[in-house]
């Protein structure tokens, strides 16, 4: 596997307090591989992960509404 270059993150003043989340050994490993392989840090692959769940999540909710 091919090493990334700089890890990118959000500067801390961006961001408001953190919350944690518990994963199994399984789902750990899975983030920290898709983290890795597009040079992000956890916190910020996670972080990308929720916005799109919370989208898709509005998205059902409007065609549920219509």
């Amino acid at each position: 596997m091919k090493k990334p270059g700089v890890i990118r993150r959000a500067p801390k003043y961006l961001l408001a307090e953190a919350i944690a989340v518990r994963l199994t050994t399984e789902e750990q490993t899975t983030v920290e591989q898709y983290a890795y392989e597009g040079a992000e840090s956890r916190a910020a692959f996670l972080r990308r992960m929720i916005m799109l769940g919370v989208k898709q999540h509005k998205r059902n909710l409007s065609k549920t509404k219509s």
